[in-house]
């Protein structure tokens, strides 16, 4: 299950989390925000609304992996809630909103962490 899992199921999400990764990288050299909000609305959600409905496609068939996808599933609505958070402050300027954002991306990579420990002691 775990083999099908990360080197089936998993292959296209994975390479969705390596656009992101890489989106995020080309923030360092945005001086608007505009500049930002189009990163985000333009690629970053569609991005993660796409492992969102991939993600719904995978059924493991051990409860351990399960509970590994769901985590997963977690990591992605929380870059979700983030990257619109982030949007918005962009647009409204407003700091409470930006440092949601900015929260609910932090927990997407804690998450991101407690899903990687989980994958390394089933594998």
């Amino acid at each position: 299950d775990i083999y099908n899992y990360l080197n089936v199921e998993m292959t296209e999400v994975n390479a969705n989390y390596t656009k992101i990764t890489t989106e995020v990288g080309t923030w360092e050299t945005l001086t608007e925000d505009a500049d930002l909000k189009k990163s985000i609305d333009e690629t970053l959600i569609p991005i993660v609304n796409d492992s969102l409905e991939k993600l719904k496609e995978i059924n493991p068939s051990t409860e351990e992996i399960k509970a590994i996808k769901d985590t997963y599933v977690k990591v992605m609505e929380a870059y979700k809630a983030g990257f619109e958070a982030l949007s918005e402050g962009c647009a409204t300027h407003e700091e409470e909103t930006i440092n949601a954002g900015t929260k609910k991306l932090e927990e997407a990579l804690t998450l991101l962490e407690k899903y990687n420990k989980a994958l390394e002691k089933v594998a």
